[in-house]
């Protein structure tokens, strides 16, 4: 399944960021797997892109304020010629709105990735005491399981967002399962099944060191070959 690929890849690429802890931080950076049973956020949820739109003259389709296109995922201490994954992040179409999002260790590579489907979630705003910031989680699979990454970026209003910052994520003691190491294959994940937890969890995260970077490249050729979407 992609989001296993998903989850190997994001390891690899912020892999950098558990093993060069800066003197400041207490404990390196965490990185847990986070799965919910079900998809916390469906359709009684607004604030998620894309989303559909109708507008007065009968028109409808799908806007996002993502940007669509390659996307670079870069652990903290990492320059722009370092290690990294891709994200390939594509409209899925007009009349069913969501984000087709495909992952490689290598840009061209993109093209040929498989694809999963999510979402882009706001979550809200937090003071961090210098200014305002936007708490956010890339939601990635419906069933049967959904996983994500949680992101903030500054508060900068309703424009096109082609930047964010990955936050750590350390799973609470009591959301941990583990069923131990079986040769080399890791089990243990963070089982987070409430929209609640999940917020719980980002504003805590948000007052860590980050873990990463993951920011907007470019658009991709190939998505002048999908329906055509408003930003």
């Amino acid at each position: 399944m992609i989001v296993n690929w998903i989850g190997a890849l994001l390891c690899i690429a912020l892999v950098g960021a558990s093993a060069h802890a800066t003197v400041q931080d207490a404990e390196p950076a965490a990185d847990d797997l986070i799965h919910s049973d079900l998809p916390l956020f469906g359709d009684d949820f607004e604030q998620k892109w894309p989303r559909g739109f109708t507008g007065g003259d009968g028109g409808f389709g799908c806007e996002s304020r993502v940007q669509f296109g390659d996307w670079r995922l870069s652990s903290r201490d990492s320059d722009d010629q370092g290690e990294a994954t891709w994200l390939a992040i594509r409209n899925y179409g007009v009349f069913h709105c969501f984000a087709a999002i495909g992952t490689a260790s290598e840009r061209d590579e993109l093209a040929q990735a498989p694809f999963d489907y999510g979402f882009f979630i706001e979550l809200g705003t937090i003071d961090s005491g210098t200014e305002w910031r936007e708490l956010w989680a890339l939601q990635i699979g419906s069933r049967p399981r959904s996983e994500y990454i949680l992101l903030e970026r500054p508060n900068q209003g309703d424009g096109p967002v082609e930047m964010f910052t990955v936050l750590q994520r350390d799973c609470p003691p009591q959301n941990v399962r583990d069923a131990g190491q079986m040769s080399i294959l890791v089990t243990r994940y963070c089982a987070i099944n409430s929209r609640g937890e999940l917020m719980r969890l980002a504003r805590r995260m948000a007052a860590r060191p980050p873990l990463g970077t993951l920011h907007f490249v470019a658009n991709a050729a190939a998505q002048t070959d999908l329906n055509a979407v408003r930003e």
